[in-house]
Order: structure tokens, then sequence, then C-alpha cells
């Protein structure tokens, strides 16, 4: 994964990479001036270049301005460490995994509220409600929980979450590879598996408050504010949500301030999908319906959790985009940045396998004059 001194070309922006680009401006501009547990970084900076063309003027006037220049650097970002790869993957693997991690849920409500069934079908309906649309077919096929001998329940639960942990490890993979931590420090067989059962926890806890919040606003106050209370609850919930997970997911050395503008991206991403997802999924299932009958709900699930990944990862690609001053980059060929060679520089180090390797990584001299 070694890269040479240029950057990539990258075609045309799409219309979902303006929309992120956008997301992506407002969550910086909002990120706190100061916190408690990071260090304030040097300004980013780059090469005084110039380019010729159309292309070349366009490009410098994105590198000059902050509020192009981040964005394009964490589109560049997501390109270089082909994070849209790695969002499949935990798409795949979500798939996979949504279904014995809600048959455990199911469970572990069945037990722990055994006397309460309102309040278990509550949070269980929080929980599907993450899936519009296909929510209702993973009801049907998790509604009745596990149920035998104590020994043959511990064992079934214990497999319903193991299989339920495969979303949370790729998503453990695609964090450290994003953070370009070095193959020889990812976590071991033990470790991976912890940091999975406690995020699994974390989801619980806050679909348990999640669940108690919309309850309690809903008593309060049945009028008009209630829409938009539970719109700001579920915007607060998501934001710590995301920000506890980009802690978790990784054993790179990331603060609170860190991982908070990625949070609010994320956070702020994934309520506009819980508004306005469901139409997506809906035209792709309807779409979908004449040529696959009810495989169709299949292609949705996996439409449904693929924007929840792209969301999640362009959230992290900010994130270090911001702690590691990847900015400006260039758009269209050389010469490359300051923040070209540190992201390309971090993805040859990354591989580095064995603490008795030594990775090193230079630059060929380019001239500073060649145009893009």
């Amino acid at each position: 994964m070694a890269r040479g001194g240029s950057s990539v070309d990258r075609g045309p922006l799409g219309a979902g990479d303006v929309a992120a680009a956008a997301l992506i401006a407002v969550a910086v501009a909002t990120m706190p001036r100061s916190c408690d547990d990071d260090p304030e970084p040097p300004a980013p900076s780059g090469p005084a270049t110039t380019k010729d063309g159309r292309l070349g003027r366009l490009d410098l006037a994105l590198q000059r301005h902050p509020a192009t220049s981040l964005p394009v650097a964490v589109l560049r970002k997501f390109g270089d460490d082909r994070a849209g790869r790695l969002a499949a993957l935990i798409a795949y693997y979500g798939f996979f995994s949504v279904f014995p991690a809600m048959l455990a849920l199911v469970t572990v409500l069945g037990f722990v509220l055994e006397r309460n069934p309102g309040l278990r079908a509550d949070i269980a309906g929080s929980a599907l409600a993450q899936f519009p649309i296909v929510g209702d077919s993973i009801a049907a096929t998790v509604s009745t929980p596990l149920a035998g001998n104590p020994v043959a329940l511990a064992v079934g639960l214990f497999g319903a979450v193991w299989a339920g942990m495969g979303t949370v490890q790729a998503c453990q993979d695609a964090m450290n590879e994003v953070w370009a931590v070095e193959r020889a420090d990812y976590p071991g067989f033990v470790g991976k598996r912890v940091r999975s059962v406690a995020m699994l926890i974390l989801l619980g806890l806050m679909l348990v408050v999640s669940t108690g919040v919309t309850q309690l606003i809903q008593i309060l106050d049945a009028g008009a504010l209630t829409a938009v209370a539970l719109f700001a609850v579920s915007l607060v919930l998501d934001v710590a949500l995301f920000a506890v997970a980009y802690r978790i997911l990784t054993v790179a050395d990331v603060g609170w301030r860190t991982v908070f503008a990625g949070a609010l991206f994320a956070g702020a991403g994934y309520v506009i999908l819980q508004y306005g997802g469901g139409l997506y999924v809906d035209r792709t299932i309807s779409g979908a319906s004449e040529t696959y009958g009810t495989f169709a709900v299949v292609i949705g699930m996996l439409s449904w959790i693929f924007l929840i990944a792209q969301v999640l990862m362009l959230g992290a690609e900010l994130n270090t985009v911001v702690a590691q001053r990847m900015w400006p980059r260039s758009l269209f060929g050389q010469p490359a940045t300051a923040g070209d060679r540190r992201s390309h520089a971090a993805q040859a180090t990354s591989q580095r396998m064995d603490e008795a390797m030594d990775v090193d990584v230079e630059f060929a001299p380019v001239d500073s004059n060649r145009t893009g």
C-alpha cells in the first residue's frame, strides 16, 4: 500500500459527495475551539505552488479556502483509504449480524423485563426502528426469544452474541485502517472481542436510554413541540454514541476533541437518514421487487446498512484529516501538498507487520512548477 509523491486523480464529484461535503463543513464550523484532553496542533500547511489551466486554477482556489479545502481533503482521504470498500465490508457483516444480535437482545429483554412486557416491547421497537421499511421483516424473524434448559439457553445466547459481533469487528478493522494504525499494533483475539462486547453493551444501553427519554417527552408534552424535542434528543444521543464508538473502535490514542467533529457529522447524518433514508430504502425495495420478489427485502436491508456505514466512514475520515492536518489536498495531480504526503506516508507505514520491521518513507523531488 505504499504510495508515491503524487496524488491520485479523482473524477467529478457526485451529488452524494456534495451533500457529504456540506455536512462536513457544518460539523467543522461548529467544532469547539478548546477542549481538555487534546493539545492545539499546528496550522495546516502546503507547498506554495502554481498550476496552469482551468483545472489547476480551480485546484489552487479550493486549497486556499478552508470551507472547500477541508471537505475536499476528507473526500480524498476517503478515496485513499478505499473507505467505500470498508463500508461494503461493514454492510456485509452487518447483514449477517443483525438477526443474531436482535435475537440476543430479545432474549435478554425477556429475562430482565419479564414482568414489564410493555417496556420490553418499546425497547425492541426502538431497535427495529433503526431499520426503516425492513424492520417488520426482522421482527417477524426474531420475535420469539431463545428458550430451553439453562445450559442450552446459555450456549444459544453466547452463539447469538458471538455472531452479532461481526459488524463491530469489521468496524474496528475499518477504524484502525483509517487511523493508519500499524498492523503490528492491531488488537489481539481477546482484545478485539472485548471491545466488540463493550460496543454491543453500549448500543443496548443507548436503546434503553433512548426509549426512556422518548416516553418521558411524549408524557410531558403531546403537542407540536414533541417532534422538535424528539429530534433534538435523537441528535444528542446519536452524536454521543458516535463519539464513544470512534474512541472504542480503534486502538489509536484519540481524545474527545479529536472525535467531536466526526461524531457531530455522523450523528447529524444518521438523523437525516432516519427521516429521509426510508424513502430510499422503499424505492430500492419497490424497484427490486418485480425482479427479485421476496429477496428485495435483502437488497433493501443491505442498502440501508451500507448507507449507515458510509456515514460512519466519512465521520472517521473527517476526524483523521482534522487531527493529523491532512489538508489542503491536491485535487488534480502534481505538485502534491503536505497533506497529500502525510496521507500517503501514513498508508505506507501502517503496513509494518512486526515489531522488528522498520518502514521509512521518502518522496522523490518533483518540479514545483509542474502543471496538473
